[in-house]
């Protein structure tokens, strides 16, 4: 018996250093990544190449995300074509490519630059026929939410990364299931891991009624590291949800754990919503066809595929266009998912930008470079996991030794311990450099926003991490005006009252213990 044991140790030992030199080969581009596997790998030696194989390792990832991005780029090609029928959108467009006279916002024409990156890295075509609201608590955000899905005429299309399985997500999908049994176009795309313990009959009450429902990457053992963490709504095509929301009764501030849920949505009714559309269709076009295969994260089980909706047709007024969907069909490109938007007395300037594995550079990541760099003023920042990666941190630093007021805050209840020591690492630098640093006390702090010069803000989907930046499939709203920067500034600044600052004293202060957790947290942080 001692025989057995020792030989299979043996073989995994030698499995571990052939992992090792597959991590070496794999992750060659990025040597931090490297050697935070390779730490893994030794601390767990028989075990750390099921760790990397589940959360590092895809060999399938190129070829299946590769394959996403050219049904992506067919799609755009078409809302590109679509798109430049319209003058209005040529004019805008070539004054973005001229990084002039875009931004019509005084002493805020640097800003131009940032357009003009965010169209080059991720196809973000600026619009300015945009009307913007902002939620900072999830009551107010679904109120607002089922109101549009009770009045919507034509289409409702919805995706999540978490969907828990309680009161709230019953109500939305009854409300769903309503609209779609009325012949509405009502299709609904959620994450395989963030909705990994979701049980499929959830979603029953909405295919029941017609309305259709797919999962992105199921998560099969391999594709664990890769999360669409993207949350969308799109209403008939002109009103737009995006934001940190999940849905769940803990994102209304009814959870023990974590007690008052402090987030930040947006609204959007105008031409930006085109764009979150696109964004849609493309997921929705890959997970076509895909069951809601859920269960335990270590075990595949063959379900029955979701029941086939009824036939429905989508229609606009003015449009010419009628086209017909069924059950597993992908979504065929069809104008009548555009329509035109009417002027806006109060036009907000906006942008939604995609990063992902899916997209050819990360360019979230990018843009918060560039508007970090360009602030001359302020720089405020809401994120609940802090790991900004070299850049990123750099550029901050860099900020606040010109003398640019850079303030970031992050949660005092963290959610992912290892996350929260790492990025408390992180802070420490940002203190020398003479930045303030703030421990949000009253609840969860979930907020993803960065709010630029009192005239620039982004909110959305991403953390501030190099999760987000690197792996995750994230959308983020950039906005160009001066009345959403001031708000989100106005309770950032609200917000400092129920928190804790991170001073150079408090942080001297810390425990053995806690610099112990903080030092391996910080070697693990270009993976978590």
């Amino acid at each position: 018996m001692s025989y057995i044991i020792t030989t299979l140790l043996n073989i995994l030992f030698f499995v571990n250093i052939f992992i090792s030199v597959i991590i070496v080969l794999a992750e060659r581009k990025n040597a931090a990544v490297t050697w935070a596997w390779l730490m893994v790998a030794l601390i767990v030696p028989y075990f750390g190449f099921i760790i990397y194989m589940a959360f590092g390792f895809d060999g399938r990832r190129h070829k299946a995300f590769n394959v996403k991005a050219k049904m992506d780029e067919r799609i755009y090609d078409e809302f590109f074509n679509m798109k430049m029928q319209d003058s209005d959108f040529v004019k805008k467009r070539s004054g973005v490519m001229d990084r002039s006279g875009v931004i019509d916002i005084k002493d805020a024409r640097y800003l131009d630059e940032v357009v003009y990156l965010n169209h080059i890295s991720g196809n973000a075509e600026y619009s300015e026929d945009n009307e913007i609201g902002v939620f900072f608590e999830g009551e107010e955000k679904f109120e607002s939410l089922v109101e549009d899905i009770r009045a919507a005429k034509d289409y409702i299309h919805m995706q999540y990364y978490i969907v828990r399985n309680d009161a709230l997500s019953r109500e939305i999908m009854k409300e769903l299931a309503r609209k779609a049994a009325e012949g509405l176009e009502v299709r609904f795309l959620f994450d395989g891991m963030g909705c990994v313990l979701t049980p499929k009959k959830l979603f029953k009450p909405l295919t029941d009624a017609g309305g259709q429902a797919a999962v992105f990457l199921p998560p099969h053992f391999v594709r664990l590291n890769y999360r669409n963490h993207r949350k969308i709504a799109v209403i008939d095509g002109h009103i737009g949800y995006i934001g940190g929301l999940n849905i769940g009764s803990e994102y209304l501030g009814r959870s023990k754990r974590f007690g008052h849920w402090r987030d930040a949505h947006i609204k959007i009714d105008g031409e930006a919503v085109h764009y979150m559309e696109t964004r849609f269709m493309m997921d929705w076009n890959f997970s076509s066809g895909n069951s809601a295969n859920i269960g335990a994260p270590w075990k595949r089980r063959k379900l029955a595929p979701f029941p086939a909706p009824k036939k429905a047709t989508l229609k606009r007024e003015g449009s010419g266009v009628r086209g017909e969907r069924s059950a597993g069909d992908k979504m065929p490109f069809n104008s009548g998912y555009y329509p035109r938007i009417q002027k806006k007395a109060f036009s907000v300037g906006a942008q939604i930008v995609s990063s992902g594995p899916d997209t050819k550079w990360p360019a979230v990541q990018y843009a918060y470079e560039k508007m970090i760099l360009k602030a001359y003023k302020s720089v405020y920042v809401q994120t609940p996991y802090f790991i900004p990666g070299d850049s990123v941190m750099d550029a901050l630093r860099v900020a606040a030794l010109s003398g640019v007021d850079v303030r970031i805050m992050i949660p005092a209840r963290p959610d992912h311990p290892f996350v929260y020591w790492a990025g408390l690492s992180y802070l420490s630098e940002l203190l020398d450099a003479g930045a303030k640093c703030y421990q949000y006390e009253n609840g969860f702090l979930h907020s993803k926003f960065m709010v630029l010069d009192s005239l620039a803000s982004s909110i959305g989907t991403s953390n501030m991490d190099v999760r987000s930046f690197r792996l995750n499939f994230e959308i983020n709203a950039f906005i160009y005006s001066h009345r959403i920067a001031a708000e989100l500034e106005e309770r950032f600044l609200k917000d400092i009252d129920d928190c804790t600052e991170i001073s150079p004293k408090w942080y001297a202060g810390r425990s053995r213990v806690t610099r112990a957790k903080e030092a391996v947290s910080r070697l693990l942080s270009p993976i978590l």
